[in-house]
């Protein structure tokens, strides 16, 4: 791994995960560009960039006594905090979209796109997973849809878990905003559910118009997913 992060940059995903005893053969690297591969006696020289990402706490991590705080100064030189997916509803199109390519890339055949609808219910769900959730979702839907031109409402709603409010894992206090529209959400969702996906159905109810419908799950607003 670090041979072949030679002139490049390497990335070290949930940093505060890594065992003890890598941190300290890690640290040891960084100080001297040297490394000694397994069951060799020669020690090369690697030289290269860090990309370290988390999803812990990694000052806990310190004071619990997995992760090491002179690694962590070696490596803290720019942090970036990245919003959980649920707070950047936003990105989830594009980010779908090329979950799908990456998808196609490794498959023989499988939906060329993301119907609108499907992407309306995509922007409805809160995410506790974050990308690796959406990821799934997705490769998971496409493997159900086959050789359908796009992924439908269905297979999405097939594919998701309840959300962290639905299964009492600790979050963050939402406010009151928050809670109505995950109410709203939940209740959208489960009654696309029941009805299979219908929406003049699913909207009957729900006690409101087709449209009113429409406008909620994202058809009526902007443009989701081609």
């Amino acid at each position: 791994m670090i041979a072949r992060a030679n002139g490049g940059v390497l990335f070290l995903d949930e940093l505060a995960e890594l065992p003890c005893p890598v941190q300290a053969k890690l640290l040891r690297t960084l100080e001297s560009g040297e490394y000694r591969p397994v069951g060799s006696t020669e020690t090369p020289r690697s030289e290269f960039r860090i990309l370290a990402a988390t999803s812990g706490d990694l000052d806990r991590a310190i004071a619990a006594g997995r992760l090491r705080a002179d690694l962590l100064h070696r490596l803290d030189a720019v942090r970036v905090w990245l919003p959980p997916l649920r707070q950047r509803l936003e990105d989830i199109p594009l980010l779908a979209e090329e979950f799908l390519r990456r998808y196609l890339e490794r498959s023989d055949a499988g939906p060329s796109r993301i119907a609108p609808e499907a992407c309306a219910v995509l922007m409805q769900h809160d995410w506790p997973g974050n990308l690796r959730q959406l990821r799934n979702v997705i490769e998971a839907a496409a493997a159900v849809a086959g050789a359908e031109d796009a992924i439908g409402m269905l297979p999405v709603l097939e594919f998701l878990v309840p959300s962290a409010h639905q299964t009492g894992v600790p979050e963050e206090v939402p406010t009151l905003a928050e809670v109505r529209a995950r109410a709203e959400r939940g209740a959208i969702l489960d009654a696309l559910r029941r009805v299979d996906g219908n929406r003049e159905r699913a909207a009957k109810l729900l006690h409101i118009s087709e449209a009113t419908l429409y406008r909620k799950i994202g058809n009526g607003s902007r443009p989701l997913c081609a």
